[in-house]
Order: C-alpha cells, then structure tokens, then sequence
C-alpha cells in the first residue's frame, strides 16, 4: 500500500456552497418516500423545503449534517445511509453528472469525481492512489463532519460500488475498510458493499485490483 499524505481541501463549516437540489434534495427524497414531514426533517436547520426544490438555496456543511442527523433520527433505519450513497453517483448534478455517465472507465470516472468532488463529493474528499497491484481510494473530512462521518462514509463508499456496477456492468470485488469498530448493523455493509468489508482498521479506504481501472465500460 502507498504512503498516504491525508491532505485535503477544508472548508468552513458555515460557507454555503452545497447546492441544495443537489445532494440534499436526493436526502430529503428519500426521507419523504419514507414517510417523514419535511418540516420535522428541517428543524433547526434555517431552510424550506420549497426553496431546496426550487434550487435556490446553498447549504452549508453544518446544514447538511443536521439535515443528516434529523434524518437519522426521523427514519430510525440502519439502511439510510446505504439507500441515500445508491442514489448519489452519476446523479443529477449538470455537468459533473454527464461527465460520469459518458466515462469509457473506471480510472477515467474517478478522474471525474476528483476533479469535481466540490459538486459530487462536497463533504468528503477522495483521493487515489495507486501501486503496482492495486488502486486505494481515500475519503478525506473537508469539514469536520463529527457525528455524521460514519454516516458520510457509508454513502460515498456505498455510491461508488453501485455506481461502477451500474456504468460498468458488473459488481467489481471492492475491499472496503473502516477505521471505526463492526456495528451491530454489519449485514448492510455486507450487502451494499460486499462481502470484503474489514473494521477497526488505520485508514477509511477502498481497495480494488489495478487492472479494473483500465477495463472498458459498455455505451
């Protein structure tokens, strides 16, 4: 494994510049077809609904984690943060999002989402890296998610394995780790990010054999 510079990005945690019909919205979606009022999902917040859905609010990074912890809260499942990281990539983010969608790769996808993690990844940063054998994607906190960095992890991981699945065509064999210990809601993980998952380890990371990189994806 290469020797990692966890060096990233930071941003102030009240900058607003999340777009709030972006990532937030698809949170918000998923809460309501569940059941949940929006307004009990954007207490304490300061935002409304029929802005976000009107695309003219920007959230800051302490929005999005109280409208991640409301929403943990409100729907009281083990699989929210799964569900929320299948509806994440290529998504519907302009540009950024055509981009992935047309990418002739894997490695190529990746490049997309680094260069663009600002719209596609606003509240962690990847970073790969790469050795003879394998390719190692990091999640780096830009933001001082605290509380919901488990939360953050568990969808960007989740996104990235659905999202080369659906673009790619098959399921690759990710190894995922974690620094934090096994939950007691472990099966999610086996099923949203396979069976190689590992816990209590010194880096949050994703691994995948190199050659997978390279292989042509269908379209």
């Amino acid at each position: 494994m290469p020797a990692v510079t966890i060096k990233n990005d930071w941003y102030e945690n009240d900058s607003r510049f999340i777009p709030g019909h972006y990532q937030p919205a698809t949170l918000i979606d998923l809460a309501l077809s569940r059941g949940i009022d929006s307004h009990r999902l954007l207490k304490g917040t300061s935002l409304f609904y029929e802005d976000i859905v009107a695309g003219k609010t920007r959230l800051s990074p302490q929005q999005c984690f109280a409208l991640i912890a409301n929403a943990q809260r409100q729907l009281e499942a083990d699989d929210t943060s799964f569900l929320f990281g299948q509806r994440l990539f290529p998504g519907h983010y302009g540009a950024a999002s055509h981009a992935l969608r047309h990418a002739q790769n894997l490695h190529q996808a990746l490049e997309i989402l680094i260069r663009q993690h600002a719209l596609l990844s606003p509240l962690l940063t990847p970073r790969l890296e790469l050795d003879e054998h394998y390719a190692y994607l990091y999640w780096l906190d830009n933001c001082g998610a605290g509380e919901q960095h488990r939360f953050l992890l568990e969808a960007s991981m989740t996104a990235l394995v659905a999202m080369s699945q659906q673009l790619g065509g098959e399921r690759l064999p990710w190894e995922c780790s974690f620094c934090h210990e096994e939950p007691r809601y472990v099966e999610q993980y086996w099923v949203h990010l396979g069976e190689y998952t590992a816990f209590g380890r010194p880096l949050d990371m994703m691994r995948l054999p190199r050659h997978y990189l390279t292989h042509p994806w269908p379209g």
